[in-house]
Order: C-alpha cells, then sequence, then structure tokens
C-alpha cells in the first residue's frame, strides 16, 4: 500500500513468502500420507505375524488395533485436508493434526520396543529393531518438510528401543 514504509514492504514481502514456503511444507507432508499410512500398516502386519509365536496374543491384537486405528485416522485426516482449499492461515492448524498424527504413530512404534520385546529371542529382537529403524528412515525423509512433525515421530520411536536395548546390558 501506498502508506507502508520500503522496509515494512520488504518485511510484509518475506512474511507472504515464509507462509507460502511453509503451506508447501504441510502440502508435502499430506501429499506423503498415504505412503507413510500404507508402510505403516504393511509392517505393523508383518511384525504381528512375526511375533505372534513369541509374544502374548491380546498385547500383540491391543497394538496392532493401535496402529490401525492410528492410521485410519491419519488416512482420514489427510482426506479432509486435500478436499479443503485452504487460506495461508489455516496452515498451522493443518499443519499441528498432521504433527499429532505423527506422535501418535511414533508412540505405537515405541511401544512396540516394550510390547512386542520377546525375552530371550534374538531373532525375533533384532527383527523387532530392525523394524523399528526401518520406520524411522523412512519417516525421516517423509516428514522432513516439517521439524516438529519430523522430531515428533524420530524421537520417541528412536529413543524408547534404545532405552530399551541400554537396559538389557
Amino acid at each position: 500500500s501506498p502508506s507502508r514504509s520500503p522496509t515494512e514492504s520488504m518485511q510484509a514481502a518475506q512474511h507472504d513468502r515464509k507462509q507460502h514456503v511453509r503451506a508447501a511444507q504441510v502440502r508435502l507432508l499430506y501429499d506423503n500420507a498415504n505412503t507413510g499410512i500404507g508402510v505403516t500398516i504393511i509392517a505393523a502386519s508383518l511384525l504381528a505375524r512375526f511375533q505372534w509365536s513369541v509374544v502374548q496374543h491380546p498385547l500383540i491384537l491391543g497394538w496392532l488395533l493401535y496402529m490401525l486405528v492410528t492410521s485410519a485416522a491419519r488416512f482420514i485426516l489427510a482426506r479432509r485436508y486435500r478436499r479443503k482449499s485452504l487460506s495461508s492461515k489455516e496452515i498451522s492448524g493443518w499443519s499441528a493434526a498432521f504433527t499429532i498424527g505423527a506422535g501418535l504413530g511414533a508412540a505405537g512404534w515405541g511401544a512396540a520396543a516394550i510390547l512386542l520385546y520377546p525375552e530371550g529371542r534374538l531373532m525375533n529382537q533384532v527383527f523387532l529393531i530392525f523394524v523399528l529403524g526401518g520406520m524411522m528412515l523412512g519417516g525421516a525423509s517423509l516428514l522432513a518438510p516439517r521439524p516438529e512433525a519430523f522430531l515428533t515421530f524420530l524421537i520417541p520411536t528412536g529413543l524408547i528401543p534404545s532405552m530399551r536395548l541400554l537396559s538389557e546390558g
């Protein structure tokens, strides 16, 4: 506007550019959501099947149900995001919702390190840790656009198994 100084105009332009970049980052998170959800469902199902003979069935079924419900909720969230015409003011809410979903998924993977860790079964323990490491690697690439989503997923998914392994001695 004519009443703005050059400095104010430059600051407004920088603010607009930051808003556009953030909107693009959040859009990228949601564009990759189905990949992450699909991998979660497949990996959780395979892990549950592999641990079936060495972990109590109610623990496996409860954990798998949690992972499937969380994945379904994240899928519904991603569909709603895609159907909306978003203004830059709405991006923060969508970013926060995605981050919460990533955190819920991370809580499930972290819980797997406790619930699905079979004592005295080295092959099953190694497989569990391998799956968790793979989820972290995949999650890192899919969640890299926004640090809050990235860290919310990686910290619990990596920290809980690490603490478990350190406690084993």
